[in-house]
């Protein structure tokens, strides 16, 4: 009834050791939850040793597989009355309560993901996120584009810097074994 301890599909007492293991390469690096009695599981979160920076793999605008830095959505915002020029909004609300100044949420998140003009459309691009914008702001309301009261939203906004070329970005194939 005991079997041997850690073989994969083995009628083991222990159970299975290894389920699956997340290997890091050149360029990504695995991260991992560990504990203290040496356990430990791959966090679904990588390093881009290239970029210097954090990123999860998932379909890019490009359909591929890449894995891309924490970003914020675009979509809902804009400078311009037609709503066309898109802004991302960080909420000074959840820098409130995470004991952060909004420049530090804001310095969580580098990236933008835009949607083009038409809401229905998914993302279509990855860019920088700008300079801090204090002009107009603009939403949709149905059809139209409407100014936003000042203040409406405890929000900070940001201009959306130029598109990224998805290349920069480590791309990955899904394979089975």
């Amino acid at each position: 009834m005991g079997g041997t301890d850690g073989a994969i599909g083995g009628s083991g007492g222990n159970g299975i050791q290894q389920v699956q293991q997340a290997l890091s390469g050149t360029r990504l690096k695995a991260y991992w939850h560990t504990a203290a009695d040496g356990s430990k599981q791959f966090a679904n979160k990588w390093f881009d040793s290239l970029l210097n920076l954090d990123c999860t793999v998932r379909g890019a605008p490009d359909a591929k597989y890449r894995c891309l830095p924490a970003f914020e959505v675009t979509g809902d915002f804009f400078t311009d009355q037609g709503c066309m020029t898109p802004l991302v909004a960080f909420s000074t609300q959840v820098a409130a309560c995470t004991n952060m100044s909004s420049v530090g949420v804001v310095g969580q998140s580098q990236f933008a993901s835009v949607r083009g003009p038409d809401p229905a459309r998914c993302a279509v691009s990855i860019n920088r996120i700008g300079a801090a914008y204090s002009g107009t702001i603009y939403t949709r309301n149905g059809p139209s584009c409407v100014a936003l009261p000042p203040n409406q939203y405890p929000q900070e906004y940001h201009e959306v810097g130029p598109a990224l070329d998805l290349n920069m970005f480590a791309d990955m194939t899904p394979v089975h074994d």
